[in-house]
């Protein structure tokens, strides 16, 4: 029942559900876990914290209870706890992946750049195809500017999964760092295909456009990026630059007038009027 009436949504029903499941059967793990859940879909983070901490004392090697704490924990701001708790979890489960990005994560958080890699490239050994962890790695290795072996894990995704949007994504930005504009506005027109209605995409496309100089294929961007987001004040910024560009400074100066009625204070936005 307690699951039926979270399925709905009706969240403190199930809390009592899972309250009075408890008094009867003491312990009993999966009622223990639903209520942490509910918990913290609820963003009730001290007692889901209290309820994880609840589940170890009944399975203290439970290597999830670990995990799930460690990250409320971080969002306690306890990191160090929390890399305790992911560490624990790891030496009882090194193949436990949930736990080795967790700690990943933390250490790339923390600059520990070599640390994260280190233990990236362990878990990669023993699955060589998991895409949560070539992904990871991926991003990574862009981060520390190390392109051919973002590029190499990216790929390996994309050559199991060719509609691996967050793959995808990062292949583009690694372009971009890499002057690739063709390649980088290749990736984002995949994923627009794959996904028509993530669009933000659509201004990373328009950014990519602006840059090389397509301003006829870029403002179409931006058009139909602004139908659906019109209150973005950066895409309103590209949109007059393009319009600059092409020549056409009346237009460039309504655009300008548009962002002021959005920010009035706008400094950037006035100067341009001002001009």
């Amino acid at each position: 029942l307690g699951i039926s009436l979270e399925t709905l949504k009706r969240y403190k029903e199930a809390i009592a559900e899972y309250q009075a499941a408890l008094k009867t059967k003491p312990g009993w793990f999966d009622a223990m876990k639903s209520l942490a859940n509910v918990y913290e879909t609820l963003e009730m983070k001290d007692a889901a914290l209290a309820q994880w901490t609840q589940i170890l004392l009944h399975t203290p090697e439970n290597v999830e209870a670990l995990t799930r704490k460690g990250r409320l924990l971080l969002s306690a701001n306890k990191p160090d706890q929390a890399i305790a708790l992911y560490q624990k979890a790891i030496s009882i489960d090194p193949s436990f992946i949930p736990a080795v990005l967790s700690l990943e994560s933390l250490l790339e958080d923390q600059l520990e750049y070599e640390r994260a890699l280190k233990e990236l490239k362990r878990v990669n050994k023993l699955f060589p195809q998991n895409q949560e962890v070539l992904l990871a790695m991926g991003k990574l290795y862009l981060k520390t500017e190390d392109y051919p072996e973002a590029r190499t894990a990216l790929l390996s995704i994309l050559e199991k999964d060719r509609k691996n949007i967050p793959a995808l994504k990062t292949l583009a930005q690694l372009y971009i760092k890499t002057g690739n504009l063709n390649t980088a506005q290749k990736c984002f027109k995949r994923i627009l295909s794959l996904a028509p209605s993530e669009v933000q995409f659509m201004y990373e496309v328009a950014e990519i456009l602006y840059k090389m100089q397509n301003y006829k294929e870029a403002s179409q961007y931006l058009k139909t990026y602004l139908a659906e987001r019109p209150k973005d004040i950066d895409a309103y910024f590209l949109f007059a630059k393009i319009l600059e560009e092409k020549n056409k400074p009346d237009q460039a100066l309504k655009t300008y007038e548009k962002i002021l009625r959005l920010d009035t204070g706008n400094t950037q936005a006035l100067a341009a009027v001002s001009r």
